[in-house]
């Protein structure tokens, strides 16, 4: 049996910390842990179930500073999301707004995983057609691109707010990254 002091214990386990590397300073990079930084993280009444309004005045104030909406696509080394904007639409006619993620940098469409587009909050009198739209709804999904249409209808005039989150994966041959809880947002103009 092996006798060890306690300050030789406490030596070695100084050495052994002594050569662990601080975790790294900012945004993730590739291959590191993909969870959204804080600054990502939405407001915990936009997680819970959708519900129809108060929404935002604005699709920029829908979200907090990083995600994608009409005008602003959120973009990395490994894909970017676009968001493009219905025009403008009448009470009670269908309004489709879509939400488009393009892998690029050699990454490709992981088509093994369960993209969903969740729309969380939306101006009172909005309508969409499905609450949740998932890999089954997307109009284009293959390793080239993810797209969702969002058709929705709303019943009043107006300037309208639909905001959601997006969850979706990119991969190569040896690396995937998984960007789960992107906001999106957008505004249309009901006449």
């Amino acid at each position: 049996m092996y006798k060890v002091s306690l300050a030789t214990l406490a030596l070695v386990l100084a050495a052994g910390l002594a050569g662990c590397k601080k975790a790294p300073q900012g945004p993730p990079r590739s291959g590191d842990d993909m969870s959204p930084p804080a600054a990502m993280a939405m407001d915990s009444d936009m997680r819970a179930a959708p519900k129809a309004g108060p929404a935002p005045t604005s699709a920029a104030a829908a979200c907090k500073k990083d995600a994608a909406r009409p005008g602003k696509s959120y973009i990395t080394g490994e894909y970017t999301v676009t968001v493009t904007a219905p025009p403008a639409a009448g009470p009670g006619k269908t309004a489709r707004a879509v939400v488009a993620v393009t892998p690029k940098g050699g990454y490709k469409i992981n088509m093994k995983y369960d993209h969903e587009l969740a729309i969380k909050r939306m101006s009172a009198g909005v309508e969409p057609e499905h609450k949740t739209y998932e890999n089954k709804h997307a109009t284009t999904r293959n390793k080239a691109g993810l797209e969702f249409e969002v058709k929705y209808t709303a019943s009043t005039a107006g300037k309208k707010v639909v905001q959601g989150v997006l969850d979706f994966s990119v991969c190569t041959p040896k690396l995937c990254v998984n960007k789960d809880d992107l906001c999106v947002s957008w505004e249309s103009t009901v006449k």
